[in-house]
């Protein structure tokens, strides 16, 4: 589920409701293959009802995928070296060789409300601050910061676009980042973006 505002037709959605930690067992925790593809649909559902902002809140996730699943839920597609299409989650991405835009949609102002500073990758970003609270083994920590390494190097190359440095780009395992590339979204505090909407 998520919020709509009627007089506003505004979007609030939390991401954890439909990609968040608190919907499995330890035991079921699999950062290398659980998505935001379900946030995508949710985001997708707002666009489609004529949402003229759109609010995700960040944070909760069991996921570390770079924002790829709530990419594909909006038409984005991800290819191999063969141009065979994949399944973009956090264990895939390094097989990615080509981007594939969706075609152009109504377009709505989308924030991402996030409480963290951290970057995408690096000692303090989304894999290894926050994958071992997911389940993240280190060995599995290392295969998914090379994932988002290069699904970075890889947005950079083709669509002239690198948000890996940009404050929030980790939170929700690389999530700020994934809005801010594949949404032409913003990055703001979450707080004071709540208290504005009041």
């Amino acid at each position: 589920t998520y919020s709509w505002l009627p007089d506003q037709q505004t979007a609030v959605i939390e991401m954890s409701e439909a990609s968040g930690l608190w919907r499995l067992q330890p035991s079921e925790r699999e950062p290398l293959h659980a998505t935001t593809f379900g946030t995508g649909e949710l985001v997708a559902h707002a666009m489609g009802r004529g949402a003229k902002k759109i609010l995700v809140a960040l944070g909760g996730s069991a996921t570390n995928d770079g924002g790829v699943g709530m990419a594909k839920a909006l038409g984005w597609k991800f290819l191999d070296a063969t141009k065979n299409e994949i399944d973009p989650r956090a264990g895939n991405l390094s097989m990615i060789q080509h981007l594939h835009s969706p075609l152009p949609t109504r377009s709505c102002e989308i924030i991402a409300l996030c409480d963290v500073t951290n970057p995408l990758l690096g000692p303090s970003g989304a894999s290894r601050i926050f994958g071992p609270q997911k389940g993240a083994t280190p060995a599995m920590i290392e295969t998914l910061e090379m994932g988002l390494e290069h699904l970075a190097n890889i947005c950079q190359s083709q669509l002239e676009s690198d948000y890996r440095n940009i404050p929030g780009a980790g939170a929700a395992g690389g999530m700020g980042f994934g809005l801010l590339t594949f949404c032409g979204a913003s990055l703001e505090p979450g707080f004071q973006a709540v208290a504005d909407l009041l």
